[in-house]
């Protein structure tokens, strides 16, 4: 009578492996949070190894299971210099500020959630944490000065007011040094977290609703701590910017800010092209397109466009603007 023949120890091995690897895979795709299963099963498998002094096999286990992986995939992207500290959820202004410990930039969104998304952001973030406490910050990381959102809040209280005009060409002139700002970014900065920008009597007007208040301070000759607010639309917000680069590597929502997300991330600086103004008074489209007609920068320019209304109040047109023409910022 013929033996039934049994399973190896290989054969085991890369049994789990498959079935880890179907669990993990299977619930990131699906809707059941099934790759809570993969952790006995391979915890198990790898006790199992071991106690057989199976020292290769538990090796193997340990790093092509797909948990270790994924582990390696972070450890990876680390070393090629674009690690990310990803998230999942529904994001803020805050979710995507360069983490304070490892100073490594994040990433993610999405609303919808299933359970299962453990199974790539723990081993992946562990893998980007892991060396970056090994080896410091990341090539694409901020490594200056950090403050909490308490001390930018108390160091920009003394800091000086910044004119909106020398914002939207992109420098800060503070008391004793300027900061250059790269193509875009104030004005970005400003359009995002507040709004439309205000009319030139209206930024004039000290009790206006809709003027625009902006103060700086350098802190440790690194961090430029920006503050900009606006009563009319509740906008309150705190921005971190770093002096070498101009890019803003952190945002602190006090108020209610215009969008949702950052305007401008540190790895994502705007596109690096002026506005182009055509003779007909509205904005060239994109390649030198044709023009989309008046908006809500009309007013700068003293075209003698009608502005669009807000808030039911009609918007007349200014001749002679205050504010700067962006075509004509840099030499």
């Amino acid at each position: 009578m013929e033996r039934k023949r049994r399973l190896g120890p290989a054969a085991w091995i890369a049994l789990l492996l498959v079935c880890s690897w179907l669990l993990v895979v299977g619930g990131l795709i699906g809707r059941w949070p099934v790759s809570f299963l993969a952790i006995p099963l391979l915890g198990g498998g790898i006790l199992w190894t071991m106690s057989r002094r199976n020292w290769v096999g538990a090796a193997v286990l340990i790093v092509l299971n797909p948990l270790g992986v994924i582990f390696l995939w972070g450890v990876g992207d680390y070393l090629r210099g674009r690690p990310y500290l990803r998230f999942v959820g529904l994001p803020r202004m805050e979710s995507y500020n360069i983490d304070p410990g490892t100073r490594c930039l994040r990433d993610g969104g999405g609303c919808l959630l299933s359970g299962n998304e453990w199974a790539f952001l723990v081993p992946y973030n562990g893998g980007v944490v892991l060396m970056a406490k090994l080896l410091g910050p990341p090539a694409n990381g901020y490594d200056g000065p950090y403050p909490t959102k308490d001390e930018a809040l108390a160091a920009v209280a003394s800091g000086r007011s910044v004119d909106l005009s020398d914002l939207l060409l992109d420098r800060v002139v503070l008391d004793e040094t300027t900061c250059e700002l790269p193509l875009r970014v104030g004005e970005t900065i400003v359009e995002g977290l507040l709004g439309p920008l205000p009319e030139p009597e209206e930024q004039a007007d000290a009790n206006s609703p809709w003027r625009v208040q902006a103060h700086a301070v350098l802190w440790n000759q690194r961090c430029l701590i920006l503050r900009i607010q606006r009563e009319a639309t509740e906008s309150d917000c705190l921005v971190l910017l770093d002096r070498t680069k101009g890019l803003p590597f952190a945002y602190f929502a006090m108020g209610r800010p215009w969008v949702r997300f950052p305007p401008v991330r540190y790895d994502k600086p705007p596109p690096r092209r002026p506005r182009r103004l055509v003779a007909d008074g509205g904005r060239a489209g994109r390649r030198g397109g044709p023009s989309r007609g008046p908006g809500r920068h009309d007013a700068r320019r003293g075209d003698g466009h009608q502005r669009p209304a807000r808030h039911g109040r009609a918007r007349p047109a200014v001749h002679g603007a205050h504010l700067p023409v962006r075509g004509a910022q840099r030499a």
